[in-house]
């Protein structure tokens, strides 16, 4: 009611961003609630009924709130509505302020998202720059990577060459292996 009251109080006085904000921030309000109560998280039969709860009251948020939407989003709003299967109010008096709007058994559907969120050139550049520094930190990591490899490399032939050059006889340094022969053929080549 307190929403529904602000944005009409705004919407009538040609406070037309203020009307929107009072929209997107119910949003958020209804954004908050399911991520807080996160119905994907209740598993099993016995949080059923808990689980239909919150989408429901969900749902009947969001159908409500997009009435907000329509003065903004005019050609579009109509995706929202049908998706929900169920024409907007007249006005917005004519929601059910008990959150009743949607009938039982309504068959939702579910399809891509309507609306993407749109980025500025701005956020667009930071976004390369990050993926950029992201390469960058790779390749730095990568760079690392075989130096260390190449020090292990360096300092194990170091230990061999020292042991190599130690008074040890000649035989204990050779690797002698036994085996059986149990197969002979011509190589084709």
């Amino acid at each position: 009611e307190a929403v529904r009251a602000a944005y009409i109080h705004k919407m009538d006085n040609f406070e037309i961003e203020g009307g929107a904000n009072i929209a997107m921030a119910a949003f958020r309000d209804v954004n908050g609630f399911l991520t807080e109560h996160a119905p994907w998280h209740l598993k099993g039969d016995e949080n059923a009924e808990a689980r239909r709860i919150i989408v429901r009251a969900t749902m009947e948020a969001v159908y409500v709130l997009a009435h907000l939407l329509i003065p903004f989003l005019v050609s579009s709003i109509d995706k929202l509505f049908h998706k929900f299967g169920t024409l907007p109010a007249s006005t917005l008096n004519d929601l059910d302020a008990n959150m009743r709007n949607l009938k039982p058994g309504t068959v939702i559907q579910v399809g891509d998202i309507l609306y993407t969120k749109i980025i500025s050139d701005e956020e667009k550049l930071d976004a390369a720059e990050a993926t950029k520094k992201k390469a960058e930190c790779y390749a730095e990591a990568q760079k690392r990577k075989k130096e260390k490899k190449a020090k292990l490399t360096a300092a194990s032939k170091a230990g061999q060459a020292a042991t190599a050059n130690s008074d040890q006889p000649e035989f204990t340094k050779m690797d002698i292996r036994v085996g059986i022969i149990t197969k002979v053929w011509h190589h084709p080549e």
